[in-house]
């Protein structure tokens, strides 16, 4: 998973906010284990004023393995935007 693909996801997250929905993000069977992803999909909505509640609000994690979530966590932290 690259950067171009984490880009992609912040993308539709974004899409979601506008139109009030939810996204589901299906892990179930898949390790990601990418930082660049994680960074630039999740952890960039920091730097777009989002906060832990709106991305809680728009986004479900389901599957997420725990060495991603770890990683998840590890990005979102060095951006101060805590899951």
């Amino acid at each position: 998973i690259t950067r171009a693909a984490g880009e992609r996801l912040r993308v539709m997250i974004e899409q979601a906010d506008r139109d009030n929905c939810t996204i589901d993000l299906v892990f179930t069977a898949i390790k990601v284990g990418s930082t660049s992803f994680f960074d630039e999909g999740i952890a960039k909505l920091k730097d777009l004023g989002w906060d832990r509640n709106r991305l809680e609000k728009h986004v479900r994690f389901v599957g997420l393995s725990k060495s991603d979530q770890k990683i998840l966590d590890a990005v979102c932290s060095l951006r101060k935007f805590s899951r």
